[in-house]
């Protein structure tokens, strides 16, 4: 797609273009929001945006052949909060504005940023990008810091520190400094007083004199001086450095020696980068405590279906919500489409309905589980999903079923219900958006990430990647999509299995919790043959047990093969469960009565004679 590049003048901004561009895409235009001219400021204190060096980012454009955009930031912060409303007077929307220009004068489907771990920065671009129809693309988010800094020197990244504000980073020593002349710095103050390596939490700002996309110039530094912050503290002084630069042709030999090329997939190599493995993931002392997942079996055809329900033994915040649209009133009339979104319409509302029987809202829903009898409906049922759930959506796997003829969809939910309204907290928790319930129920937090990186799929659907109702992570059900061009990965279930399993493991990661604590993983299958191995799958990934229910299916989003849809819980939290007693078992023809596991495959095995949805368990034992 067409890109037009959020910059700054830092390494970030520049970084990720680059990575852009390795993915296939082509920018267009740079963007860039700037101090008013008549403020005589070279730096504002914005939470969002870097400002120091805006002097000199036109000379980088040039060095690209490229137009800018610009912008005066004539606004200021006025919503401090993770999740961003709009607010007519809150800088965001002169991000707003300068991305209209843009959009208005060249043809653009994407936005370029920078961001690393920045949670505020990420969903500010990326509800702007929403509100005008764009692809916020963040390549960078969430790489290990210790590992992106080198790659970024050794492709030919050339930038200096402009800005120190950290202790051990010094104006004398540090300023104008290359980032390859201040690495081992970096490195050591990261270990010594956990520095950001990259200047994540504010510690430096750099700026760009050469990279790989730079086509024939470069930028040179000179008639620098030091501006000192004049209430600044000894121990970690701020400072800034006020230059000038000038373009320089390149040398061939400065062309080609970078290791970088647009051919370079920078990180997206699919299953053979170490940046957040699985082998990597910490596993919590406890074993996962498997008597929170205990939901009550339900079967739809004994006019149970839509409910809510709740089992003597389970927290008495969680229930379980299944949902089948009455068929009978959707007018025979209308067409197929319209027919269609009619039961969809129904399916939410009765969700809605018996969220309010709980005293609970949309926003107190963790998981959800939408099963559809065709997936080429799939689009016109997820329109009405997305009306229904926007603000802080529950994790969601969506797995095809065969239905009874009339039934085009199902849901089943669980839901932390509350008493009172659940409040936006100002927390930015790696990347962690915290809806706090005011009543005994545990904290709500959810991690909807909608930008295209390298780190795993991309939320652009009204679903979360994980929500977390402490001490319990609900992961979305993960297909082996290649995160970066959000395409379905070549080689067959095999492969796709094992990616889908890093994008769950990676998830878990930001949640503080790994595959190692997961109670309760389902996995869905396509293919009979792929029944057999997922166990062995699973246990290449991490050496617990957890109980694991491999489903046959008819079909799963995109055409996969496998999806991987695990369930975490934090022992520390929970108390032992070394005890727990959990035998699961099946008659054959996909009835399986596991009260404590999915009852939705229950649920709907057994609303047709003819169902063909047959359940195999793995495994049903407790590792320690």
């Amino acid at each position: 797609m067409k890109v037009v590049a959020l910059v700054s003048g830092g390494k970030d901004s520049t970084y990720n273009m680059m990575q852009c561009v390795a993915a296939g895409h082509e920018i267009v235009a740079l963007a860039h929001l700037r101090p008013p001219v008549d403020s005589g400021q070279d730096e504002l204190d914005s939470p969002m945006f870097q400002t120091v060096g805006h002097w000199a980012v036109e000379a980088i454009a040039r060095c690209m052949d490229l137009p800018l955009f610009s912008q005066q930031l004539r606004r200021k912060c006025v919503n401090g909060s993770l999740h961003y409303k709009p607010a007519e007077e809150d800088e965001v929307e002169d991000m707003l504005c300068l991305l209209q220009k843009v959009k208005d004068t060249v043809d653009v489907q994407g936005v370029s940023v920078g961001a690393i771990l920045s949670t505020y920065q990420r969903v500010r671009v990326e509800n702007v990008c929403s509100r005008l129809h764009l692809t916020s693309l963040a390549y960078l988010w969430q790489r290990k810091q210790e590992e992106l800094l080198p790659e970024m020197i050794n492709r030919g990244v050339e930038a200096v520190i402009i800005k120190v504000a950290a202790w051990g980073l010094t104006p004398a020593k540090h300023l104008g400094k290359t980032l390859g002349e201040v690495q081992a710095d970096l490195v050591r103050l990261s270990h010594k007083c956990q520095l950001n390596v990259c200047g994540e939490g504010g510690e430096y700002e750099t700026f760009t004199l050469d990279c790989p996309l730079f086509k024939h110039k470069r930028l040179v530094l000179h008639s620098t001086s030091v501006i000192e912050d004049d209430d600044t503290d000894p121990l970690a002084p701020v400072a800034y450095l006020k230059f000038d630069v000038t373009t320089q042709e390149k040398e061939e030999t400065e062309m080609n020696t970078s290791s970088w090329s647009a051919d370079d997939g920078c990180g997206d190599s699919v299953l053979t980068e170490d940046y957040g493995s699985v082998a990597n993931a910490q596993a919590l002392p406890a074993v996962p405590c498997l008597s929170l997942l205990n939901p009550a079996t339900h079967n739809l055809s004994s006019g149970v279906a839509n409910g809510a329900s709740e089992k003597a033994d389970m927290p008495p915040c969680l229930r379980w919500i299944v949902v089948e649209p009455p068929t009978s009133e959707v007018v025979e009339a209308c067409t197929q489409a319209e027919r269609i979104r009619a039961q969809a319409e129904l399916a939410m509302q009765c969700l809605q309905d018996q969220l309010s029987a709980l005293s609970a809202q949309l926003t107190d829903v963790c998981q959800v589980q939408l099963y559809v009898s065709d997936m080429s409906n799939f689009k016109l049922i997820n329109d009405v999903y997305c009306k229904t759930f926007n603000h802080g959506p529950p994790a969601r796997a969506c797995v095809g079923l065969n239905m009874a003829s009339c039934l085009r969809m199902a849901v089943v939910a669980l839901t932390s219900s509350s008493s009172a309204a659940a409040a936006d907290d100002d927390d930015d928790n790696a990347g962690l958006t915290c809806t706090e319930q005011h009543h005994h129920c545990w904290s709500r937090r959810y991690l909807h990430v909608q930008s295209v990186s390298h780190w795993a799929p991309a939320n652009i659907g009204p679903y979360s990647q994980a929500v977390q109702a402490s001490p319990i992570t609900w992961v979305a059900g993960q297909i082996g999509l290649v995160p970066g061009k959000m395409v379905l990965v070549q080689g067959g279930w095999q492969v796709e299995g094992e990616l889908a399993l890093r994008h769950a493991s990676r998830v878990l990661e930001v949640h503080s919790a790994s595959l190692e604590v997961c109670a309760l993983v389902t996995v869905f299958v396509t293919q009979p043959q792929a029944l057999h191995h997922v166990q062995t799958m699973w246990n290449r990934s991490t050496d617990k047990r957890p109980v694991l229910v491999a489903v046959l299916v008819p079909c799963l989003p995109r055409q996969a093969a496998i999806e991987w849809q695990v369930v975490a819980v934090d022992g520390e939290q929970t108390g032992d469960a070394s005890s727990v007693d959990c035998v699961p078992s099946g008659d054959g023809d996909g009835n399986l009565s596991v009260e404590w596991t999915a009852h939705e495959y229950t649920c709907l095995s057994s609303c047709e004679a003819d169902v063909e949805l047959k359940t195999t368990v793995i495994s049903a034992t407790v590792g320690k």
